[in-house]
């Protein structure tokens, strides 16, 4: 059962100000770790994850400086969509499970898309923006690295060949952006590290090979480990119960 997104009345009065300051804590801990991988915070993109709240928080979230929101069903990105199109410079970032049959409805109302994950859904993607009038989502390819039946994601070994699919769909080539993961479930922070760092090494090698594009990111890390992804060369964090948080 899905859960409905928290309104503002679901949160304690003067929640803002507890916002802000995770918020800024959020950032200044994203500059921290970019600064230990030899980078600036502006190297690193954070994406808002908002499935939990409705548009009236990310109002609030606006007014607060984020831009940039992720969503993961299809149906409830295009809705904020809408209802957020009057704030200027919003994003809506697709982080979740795509469906071929709600291709069309991402591509036109998000920015970008973290979850290419076959060559069925490569040709889908390729034929909704072949038909797009304007604007074009910036796409991450999802690449299962822990291996682990309960996540989505293209296997590793299988990454070198949807790239060479992607070199010859024009429209999703031109889009491509990097690759993302979610890494294993693990209490031992090594075995997350080394998913990051698998990562890494496959985005470096298809760079060199020229499957991916130079300067390719990473879209990896979330609330309980962003730090350790930037550390390990993350370009974008997904990062939300650590914002939401009132302990």
């Amino acid at each position: 059962m899905v859960k409905s997104p928290l309104s503002i009345e679901d949160f304690p009065a003067g929640f803002e100000s507890r916002l802000d300051a995770n918020l800024e804590d959020c950032r200044a801990r994203i500059a921290a770790a970019a600064v230990r991988s030899a980078r600036a915070a502006e190297d690193v993109t954070l994406i808002t994850v908002s499935k939990y709240v409705d548009s009236g928080v990310m109002r609030v979230l606006y007014d607060l400086g984020v831009r940039k929101f992720g969503e993961n069903r299809p149906q409830e990105a295009a809705r904020k969509s809408r209802e957020l199109a009057d704030l200027d410079g919003i994003e809506i970032h697709f982080i979740g499970h795509l469906q071929r049959n709600k291709a069309r409805l991402t591509v036109e109302h998000c920015q970008s898309i973290h979850s290419l994950n076959s060559s069925r859904l490569l040709k889908e993607l390729e034929r909704r923006l072949d038909n797009l009038e304007t604007g074009q989502p910036d796409i991450f390819v999802e690449v299962n690295i822990s291996a682990e039946e309960s996540k989505m994601g293209l296997p590793a070994e299988e990454l070198t060949s949807l790239l060479t699919d992607i070199s010859s769909s024009p429209n999703v080539a031109a889009r491509l952006q990097g690759l993302m993961t979610i890494p294993s479930y693990s209490s031992e922070a090594d075995g997350t590290r080394a998913c990051f760092t698998q990562l890494r090494r496959l985005r470096d090698q298809h760079i060199t090979s020229g499957l991916l594009p130079p300067g390719a990111g990473l879209s990896m890390g979330m609330s309980s480990d962003f730090e350790m992804a930037i550390e390990e060369g993350a370009t974008v964090v997904r990062v939300g119960s650590a914002i939401y948080s009132q302990d």
